[in-house]
């Protein structure tokens, strides 16, 4: 069961990691007006669709984290 504050805290973590709606959207396959939507509480989601956003989600900072360092400064990062 998706609770309101999993929601409310979807849109904290995309904010957190500074990634777009569009770019979660996309990631998710869902239109951006529906994930606007869902982050608002206006639209209930489903348990499954939740999972995929926030998997996402996570694909889509990892996706921004890749764009912006090297492998090294990753694995730097990783092991420190």
């Amino acid at each position: 069961m998706v609770t309101t504050r999993d929601v409310e805290q979807l849109r904290l973590r995309r904010e957190r990691v500074g990634l777009s709606l569009r770019a979660v959207s996309r990631s998710a396959h869902v239109h951006h007006a529906y994930l606007s939507r869902v982050e608002r509480g206006l639209t209930p989601v489903s348990a499954a669709q939740m999972a995929r956003i926030e998997r996402a989600l996570v694909e889509a900072a990892i996706a921004s984290v890749l764009d912006r360092r090297s492998l090294v400064d990753i694995v730097e990062a990783l092991v420190r």
